[in-house]
């Protein structure tokens, strides 16, 4: 696993192509930003993958509706094997207006 923080989302794309060099395809990196709607469209222009039913299970990913931003963001980065130690770091990271990707391999 890679994690990666960017400080402004033109440096993603950069970020996603050093994860590609490690052997990372697009379905292993995931993009978090603490807007939802910038997460989304990071992830249209890199082609990477959101977190969901296979990472989360049904009723984790069902929870997220009645959860706040951060909440649900953390339940999915601890989907992806993060302790809740790092996560509340990346929480951090994120609420500073930074970028996190996180790379898994598909096992």
């Amino acid at each position: 696993m890679d994690v990666k923080i960017v400080d402004h989302s033109e440096k993603v794309e950069r970020a996603v192509h050093e994860l590609n060099a490690k052997g990372y395809t697009q379905s292993e990196i995931y993009v978090f930003a603490y807007d939802k709607y910038e997460t989304t469209d990071l992830k249209k222009e890199t082609s990477t993958q959101s977190v969901g039913l296979k990472e989360q299970g049904f009723f984790e990913a069902l929870s997220n509706v009645f959860r706040s931003r951060w909440e649900e963001i953390e339940a999915k980065i601890m989907s992806l094997g993060i302790s809740p130690n790092e996560a509340a770091r990346y929480e951090n990271e994120l609420e500073a207006g930074k970028i996190v990707l996180i790379a898994k391999r598909d096992d």
